[in-house]
């Protein structure tokens, strides 16, 4: 399981002023597991004693994804236009090196 120790403290060495986390599941399917729903749940916690607000967690599939911060949107029936052009699916190419 993600550490958010580790996320805030890979967040904070490059100066961000936001987080968006996403990690995949290779089963195809995204819908979030209890520990992913616990680490949002502690990142969504954390966040304001650092002042770096989470954007999002995302769950990746080959076909589709899962957005804790659209899927929050659309159940509080807030409209958020960061989220109205959210497609089916989704491919993203992704590469990071985290060096700490």
């Amino acid at each position: 399981m993600a550490d958010p120790k580790v996320i805030f403290a890979a967040a904070l060495k490059v100066n961000s002023s936001a987080v968006s986390v996403a990690h995949n599941h290779p089963s195809g399917n995204h819908v979030p597991s209890k520990a992913d729903i616990d680490l949002t749940r502690k990142l969504k916690q954390e966040e304001q004693f650092l002042d770096l607000p989470i954007l999002d967690h995302l769950i990746l599939s080959k076909e589709s994804y899962y957005s804790f911060a659209a899927t929050l949107e659309r159940t509080r029936g807030f409209f958020s236009p960061f989220f109205l052009f959210a497609p089916t699916s989704i491919h993203i190419h992704v590469k990071l090196t985290l060096t700490l």
